[in-house]
């Protein structure tokens, strides 16, 4: 008898219980029961780990590419991630809303994307990165005003 586990990808994994059997005990269905998420977790793991190289040189560019960003323009970045309007962002850094498009073109040229949506996949990406590891962007300072998305 032998158990399958969806992996989404051209090979899969298994296990194979060796038994006489032709039927699942209620026994067996348990142990599967127990078993499976684990097996699917070290499934998801074991793929993590070959994603995760990956990742890093892509949010390495992504820092890259962000180093070149204004300080204002990284909090026009910040708040345009956070999903904020081009009026919302204006308000709250008292310029017009045309000083914000004008910001997030230069941030599209900077970041070689074409869209809002672009840049702010760039932007949190690297932020979910740091976060995740606890490691500074290059050039960030310690300082309690850096600390919030809104902070140059």
């Amino acid at each position: 008898m032998k158990v399958f586990l969806p992996t989404g990808a051209a090979t899969g994994a298994s296990l194979v219980f060796e038994t006489i059997r032709t039927r699942f005990t209620e026994t067996d269905r348990l142990t599967l029961e127990r078993l499976v998420p684990h097996l699917a977790q070290l499934r998801r793991n074991a793929l993590a780990r070959r994603t995760y190289p990956a990742l890093i040189d892509s949010t390495a560019a992504a820092r890259m590419r962000l180093l070149r960003l204004t300080p204002r323009e990284r909090v026009v970045l910040a708040r345009a991630a956070a999903g904020e309007t081009n009026t919302a962002i204006a308000a709250a850094l008292f310029i017009s809303p045309g000083t914000v498009r004008k910001h997030l073109e230069h941030i599209y040229d900077k970041l070689e994307v074409r869209t809002r949506t672009e840049a702010a996949a760039i932007y949190t990406q690297e932020r979910l990165v740091v976060q995740s590891t606890g490691l500074d962007p290059p050039g960030a300072r310690r300082h309690p005003q850096n600390q919030s998305p809104q902070a140059g």
